[in-house]
């Protein structure tokens, strides 16, 4: 990949991309307002767009290096500060800066314009998040993003995979004491964005296609299948009937670790607000709203777990 950056492009880009996946108008003002600034000062135009620049030209390129979160502050911690907006609005703009040279990327590699027309569907998950959640157009997680840029994820309708290769996963009881598990040599390590419901035709359908995509891609018959989620919760087959979708998604898997999430890590997926310990506002109408409130504010905590099962093209195993 060795392409020019230009101003005008990206910025064309951005907003067809932002119009293409519904994104309101709203925030698409505040990304082209966040860019036209940047652009127009000198300063921040040359330091901003350096590691766009890089990366349109396919030179070596450390995603996370130029986020508002680096430690050492990131072009993204500049622009924030200068222009007086959100660190979560100006490493989102950073990123629909770096995804019309992504798009390029997957035409060089011949992959199929659905897997990232699908893929991207990830940024709007995450900027309602991060509107729902903080009030504000970005991403508070934007570290999440490198998976795409540097093509380790890949979504197929549904679902996301990433492949991996055999590690050692911890399962945590209480504070100290750990259960290490062995997976297999080869795996999709597997994510669940927030696009609703999962219907378990959409989710069967997503195992399918990840299937066919990644065993002509050196993983063989037998592919292993991996998640890590609070989804997982033994807990959920307590609120939900055998029928629903989130217990049917469940039944997918064996789970291999379990642990609760002392900090309630994700109390924001379930309230669309950060978790308070001192005061936690449990109110909601949703019946996983009602079920946790009585779990959460009873001193419980949300259960994370991790599943595994193995694929064939045809059946399941666990």
């Amino acid at each position: 990949m060795n392409y020019a950056f230009e101003a005008a492009f990206v910025r064309g880009y951005i907003e067809a991309f932002c119009a293409r996946y519904e994104y309101p108008k709203e925030a698409i003002d505040t990304f082209l307002s966040v860019f036209d600034r940047i652009n127009e000062d000198k300063e921040l135009n040359e330091k901003f767009f350096a590691p766009v620049r890089a990366y349109a030209k396919g030179e070596k390129f450390s995603y996370g290096l130029h986020l508002s979160g680096n430690k050492k502050g990131g072009e993204c911690q500049l622009a924030a500060d200068k222009l007086g907006v959100s660190t979560y609005t100006t490493d989102f703009v950073y990123c629909l800066c770096l995804i019309p040279y992504l798009e390029k990327l997957y035409e060089e590699k011949g992959l199929d314009k659905q897997i990232f027309y699908d893929g991207m569907i990830d940024f709007r998950c995450k900027l309602w998040e991060c509107k729902k959640v903080y009030n504000v157009w970005g991403s508070f997680v934007a570290g999440w993003f490198g998976g795409w840029f540097t093509l380790g994820r890949f979504q197929f309708g549904r679902l996301q995979y990433e492949p991996a290769k055999g590690i050692w996963i911890c399962c945590r009881v209480g504070d100290k004491k750990k259960k290490w598990v062995r997976l297999w040599q080869k795996f999709l390590n597997m994510h669940i964005p927030s696009m609703g419901p999962l219907r378990p035709e959409e989710v069967k359908e997503s195992f399918k296609k990840a299937y066919d995509f990644f065993r002509t891609r050196g993983y063989g018959k037998d592919i292993v299948y991996h998640t890590s989620s609070w989804l997982l919760s033994p807990d959920h087959r307590k609120m939900f009937k055998p029928d629903s979708n989130i217990v049917r998604f469940m039944d997918c898997f064996k789970v291999v670790s379990l642990y609760e999430e002392k900090d309630n890590g994700d109390f924001w997926r379930i309230y669309d607000r950060p978790f308070n310990k001192d005061n936690p506002d449990c109110s909601g109408e949703t019946t996983m709203q009602k079920e946790y409130a009585k779990i959460i504010l009873n001193g419980g905590h949300i259960k994370h777990g991790s599943g595994v099962f193995i694929y064939d093209g045809k059946e399941f195993y666990k």
